[in-house]
């Protein structure tokens, strides 16, 4: 499934570390995430409807999360 609007639309103006949180929203809107190192990445969209996405060590996912939960593995950068 594509991201719709401006965010597929520009490049990534940056990146910053995440911290897995079952609680904390992400502090701002993203456009991906990048794996730096492989896992499971579990996130919550903005309806709250959680997905778990096998990663590999330097994949780019499209995606907007609200959030990105504990029990995610590897290590992961926001594109913003």
């Amino acid at each position: 499934m594509a991201v719709q609007g401006y965010l597929n639309s520009r490049p990534s103006r940056g990146f910053f570390a995440v911290t897995p949180s079952d609680t904390a929203i992400l502090p701002e809107e993203v456009k991906g995430v990048y794996c730096l190192t492989a896992g499971d990445l579990v996130v919550d969209n903005a309806s709250d409807v959680t997905a778990t996405i096998p990663m590999t060590a330097g994949m780019t996912i499209g995606i907007s999360p609200k959030r990105l939960k504990v029990a995610s593995t590897g290590t992961y950068l926001a594109l913003k």
